[in-house]
């Protein structure tokens, strides 16, 4: 068989070689193998094929795709029940087809179609392995669902009813992936047509259902199925979520839907609740039915807000044809519900009208007025319309006469008309003239007004339906409304409110009494001048409305000039009132206007001094005007509040000097302790050149009130008094005024203006000195000699030395030759400074001195060259003389706290003690000749430090070496100390060696040394 095989699919060709060629034959053998094994599986599952087919089998996918279906349906049919096994083999033979003859198919189809198979089978929990994938494909998510879906539709529509298995089967296929969105909704579907519908008493096959394309059918069917099945609203529902019908509009439709049905049913309480809710929900669709329960008998819990929520809904949604009836029926309910607010709040009721258990038809179906007077007979039938049109004439000035029709056949005509004007109107009459309901507030129906009262909300009821029936109220009914809209208090936007009821008025003087009268009895500022601008407006509106004819004109000049209404009238528009109008328009709008600038007087004193009494003012008492601007700018010492700017204008206003009350604002900030120099300098910023033009006035406020004020420790308030001081002089030698001079020792002086330009500047530099009392250094007169370097050499320390060195040095420059008597240079203030410091050492070391230690020795003489390191740079400042005197301080200081120690022990510690004091001698000789080598000492001066600094270098080698004991040492430097270092520097120098050549004495050996270093440092003054 094989052999024949091999010459069939031999083919020859001459241009190989025989490895080629034996190659060929094994790759040909290989394949052929492979169909053999193809079409033997084939075979098996009952799909025999030719050999030749596989040839060709790769051009015709389509046709093996059907041959896998083919298979897979022929093995489910052949025998149902097969087990888990028999199917792993089925899929292992479908790998092995594919390997061997249908390598072009993609394995993730195979595994479809073998998934789809399972399903068909019944084989779920096999099929749901499969699913996930196996070792060599897996299946996505969204392939598997669709797959699982696929096959419960199959199940589900070949179902022949709904207890069949395949129903089964089929939730049992979706039950594969039960977490999938999808797969959940077939599930729902399933779960609504076979328990949900068949419950409301539906009952559909699902071949029925697939032929139904709008779900809401269903819907549809299931509330009409049986009687009170539109009751089961939530179960309805929820069937049309099953159904998918899940959107917030499918929700609303299903609602709407119910609620037709139960209008139909007569259950208008199940109707009216679902329109509320649609309505909310703004379901247009639903509006008819909306207007129809509005207008309908009344319900539970329906009032006469659920009626207007209702109706006003189906205004916004209803056809242009029902717009006109629908809006008559809302004007009657908003009657109706504006008498039962009134009627709740007050407790009272109009005579045969019920609140509770109402209904629209209370009003807009009453009796015929035939009835009101039922019993009565003739001639009381007309005493009882004589009341009622007497009652009308009341609140209207007569009925429009409409086709040849009277007051009198109108009423008779109309039994709306009668039956209001019998029971309601009195009633609101009653109401409105109570004074116990002008007191209770409620929300009011007025736009720019948030609260009425009682007998304002009375009228409006009033005036409504007036309006609504075509009568015309009368003046002293809209002057009411008028008046209890602009009632105090009241805001702008009320006076206009107001102001358009008023024009209104057949009279329009009836208009200018309402407005008098409210302008008679506002005290508040702010609702004067509101009511004063309305009172313009109206006089400017009815000049303006004689040119309007007709409503419509009236109404849009009224929006148009109150747009307006902060923009004041122009000079033509004032002018041509003036022409039309009476003189009475002329005389009251200058009255007004008269009246508000009082009224912008009293305002701005009374903004500025609380509690002033305007009228003295106003009437021009000068010395309570003086008393009052005096009391306010004195209260500005302790309490910091802006007022210079305003008490000007008032000076300015009521004939006050300007210049003496800046003046004297002036004083007050400057000496008050709450002000701060940069707030005093803000607030007179843009009067400071005022004070500088009266620079005379201001010199003498500042030389006899301020400055004998201010405390002499607040530096920067005196720098900016200075400051002051220095551009009013220097304004005075520009324009060469003259001013009495208050200084006795001016003259030294360079210039006052120059002189408190430095003050100023040194007063701030040193500002920052604590308890520094600049008074002590500098009057207004120049410096204070007598207690300057007492307050200077008080405050030295180290962070306000040079800042103080700086200012002796500025002031001192200030005097020419002769220096004053008591003033000190700058260099007494760096002496003063290192010579405290020397002082502090001294009495410190004093205090420590009691113990007799080597210890103490060393820390003594480290501190007194720490010392020396810190002040040579002030040294080196000094004279030559000072600065030798403060070195030969260093010399002595320890005299005074070991000079008593007496004999001391001869061992290495002392020794140490005296070589480290005598290095610092040796650095103190050093430091001494640089002072002579850059100063001349001059005079007779007869002083080398070589000299001293040759005996210390012999002195310490003398001690280094043992040869001198440190006892004798010390006894050495000692007398030094005690008989070399007195007096001044012009001694004889063999008296300051004369320690030296005593111990020389002692040690005959080191007599020449000493000699020699005598001769090389003496120095003769030839």
């Amino acid at each position: 068989m094989a052999c024949k095989i091999c010459v069939s699919y031999h083919i020859l060709s001459p241009a190989i070689d025989t490895r080629t060629h034996v190659e060929g034959l094994k790759r040909r053998l290989k394949l052929a193998e492979g169909h053999v094994e193809a079409g033997r599986l084939l075979a098996f599952y009952q799909v025999p094929k030719p050999m030749n087919f596989f040839l060709e089998v790769h051009s015709d996918g389509k046709g093996v795709k059907q041959i896998l279906r083919l298979i897979l349906s022929k093995f489910v049919r052949r025998q149902p029940g097969r087990s888990d096994n028999d199917w792993a083999n089925m899929w292992r033979d479908m790998q092995c087809l594919r390997e061997k003859a249908f390598p072009f198919l993609d394995l993730e189809y195979m595994l479809m179609e073998f998934c789809r198979g399972l399903l068909k089978a019944g084989k779920f929990s096999l099929a749901r392995n499969y699913l996930k994938g196996t070792s060599s494909v897996a299946l996505s998510s969204e392939k598997a669902e669709n797959l699982v879906i696929q096959a419960a539709r199959e199940y589900f529509f070949s179902a022949s009813s709904l207890a069949c298995p395949e129903i089964w089967k089929a939730q049992e296929c979706l039950n594969l992936y039960p977490s999938s969105g999808n797969v959940k909704a077939e599930a729902d579907i399933i779960d609504a047509l076979t328990v949900k519908l068949p419950n409301l008493g539906v009952s559909l096959l699902p071949m029925q259902f697939r032929q139904i394309k709008d779900p809401m059918e269903m819907i549809k069917m299931a509330i009409t199925s049986q009687t009170g099945a539109y009751l089961h609203v939530d179960e309805l529902i929820e069937v049309a979520k099953l159904l998918r019908l899940s959107s917030p509009e499918d929700i609303s439709a299903v609602e709407e839907a119910i609620a037709r049905e139960a209008a139909v049913a007569g259950d208008l309480q199940l109707a009216f609740d679902l329109c509320l809710v649609l309505a909310k929900k703004g379901h247009g669709l639903i509006w008819d039915l909306c207007a129809a329960i509005a207008r309908g008998p009344a319900l539970e819990n329906m009032d006469i807000s659920s009626r207007k929520q209702l109706l006003g809904f189906a205004l916004s949604h209803c056809d242009e044809d029902s717009i006109g009836e629908l809006l008559h029926a809302w004007k009657d309910l908003d009657m109706q519900g504006q008498c039962e607010t009134l009627m709740m709040l007050t407790g009272t009721n109009s005579p045969n009208f019920s609140v509770q258990g109402s209904s629209i038809q209370d009003i807009i179906h009453l009796k015929d007025c035939f009835e009101l007077v039922q019993g009565v007979g003739g001639d009381g039938r007309e005493v009882q319309f004589d009341s009622i049109k007497k009652v009308l004439s009341v609140v209207a000035k007569s009925l429009p006469i409409e086709n040849g029709n009277n007051w009198e056949s109108g009423l008779r005509e109309n039994g709306k008309f009668l039956s209001f004007a019998a029971l309601q109107l009195p009633w609101l009459l009653e109401l409105s003239r109570k004074a116990e309901h002008g007191k209770k507030l409620i929300p009011g129906l007025i736009p720019g007004k948030q609260y009425v009262s009682i007998r304002t909300q009375a009228v409006v009821t009033i005036l409504s339906w007036l309006a609504r029936n075509g009568f015309a109220p009368r003046d002293d009914l809209i002057a009411s409304l008028a008046k209890s809209i602009i009632e105090t208090p009241a805001t702008e936007e009320e006076d206009i409110v107001g102001c358009s009821f008023l024009l209104n008025l057949v009279d329009a003087f009836t208009g200018v009494e309402v407005i008098e009268e409210k302008l008679r009895t506002r005290e508040d500022y702010q609702e004067t001048c509101s009511i004063m601008n309305v009172g313009m407006m109206y006089s400017l509106l009815h000049n303006s409305g004689l040119e309007c004819e007709g409503p419509a004109k009236r109404r849009e000049l009224l929006l148009r000039k109150f747009k307006e209404k902060h923009t004041p009238p122009s000079s033509d528009e004032i002018e041509k009132i003036d022409k039309v109008q009476s003189t009475f328009w002329r005389e009251w709008k200058l009255k007004l206007e008269e009246e508000k600038r009082v009224a912008d007087h009293s305002r701005a004193l009374e903004k500025i001094i609380p509690g002033v009494e305007t009228e003295r003012f106003l009437s021009g008492d000068i010395k309570y005007i003086e008393g009052v601007i005096v009391s306010l700018i004195e209260s500005v010492k302790l309490v910091k509040k802006s007022i210079l700017s305003d008490v000007l204008k008032i000076a300015d206003t009521y004939g006050l000097s300007q210049t003496e009350v800046l003046l004297r604002c002036l004083s007050s900030l400057l000496v008050s302790e709450v002000w701060t120099n940069d707030d005093i300098m803000a607030e007179i910023a843009a009067f400071k050149g005022e004070l500088i033009d009266h620079a005379v006035e201001t010199i003498k406020t500042i030389s006899l009130i301020v400055y004998p004020a201010i405390d002499g420790c607040n530096k920067l308030r005196l720098a900016y008094v200075y400051s002051l001081l220095s551009d009013c002089y220097l304004q005075l030698e520009e324009t060469k005024d003259s001013l009495s001079m208050i200084q006795a020792d001016q003259t030294k002086m360079s210039g006052l203006a120059h002189f408190y330009k430095l003050i100023e500047q040194e007063c701030r530099r040193v500002s920052f000195i604590k308890n520094l009392n600049f008074k002590n250094i500098a009057g207004l007169g120049g410096l204070n000699l007598e207690c300057f370097s007492t307050e200077v050499y008080t405050h030295i320390d180290e962070s306000s030395l040079e800042a103080l060195v700086k200012m002796v040095e500025t002031l001192a420059s200030i005097y020419t030759d002769p220096v004053p008597e008591g003033l000190i240079s700058w260099q007494d203030v760096y002496k003063h400074h290192v010579l405290s410091l020397l002082t502090a050492l001294e009495t410190r070391a004093t205090a420590d001195s009691k113990s007799k230690s080597p210890e103490n020795v060393q820390g003594f003489v480290s501190q007194l060259e720490q010392s020396y390191d810190f002040c040579r740079t002030y040294i080196k400042l000094l004279a030559p003389s000072d600065a030798l005197d403060i070195m030969k301080w260093y010399f002595r200081v320890i005299i005074p706290i070991y000079g008593s120690y007496g004999n001391l022990p001869d061992n290495s510690e002392w020794q140490n003690c005296l070589i480290i004091l005598l290095n610092f001698w040796i650095r103190l000789a050093d430091g001494m000749k640089d002072i002579v080598s850059h100063e001349s000492l001059g005079g007779n001066l007869i002083f080398n430090p070589e000299c001293i600094l040759s005996c210390l270098r012999v002195f310490m080698r003398l001690v280094m070496e043992d040869i001198v004991s440190p006892s004798q040492g010390w006894v050495t430097i000692i007398s030094y100390v005690k008989y070399g270092l007195i007096g001044d520097f012009d001694v004889d120098i063999s008296f300051s060696a004369k320690p030296w050549f005593s111990l020389a004495v002692d040690l005959e050996p080191l007599q020449k040394c000493f000699l020699y270093s005598y001769h090389c440092c003496q120095v003769v003054q030839q």
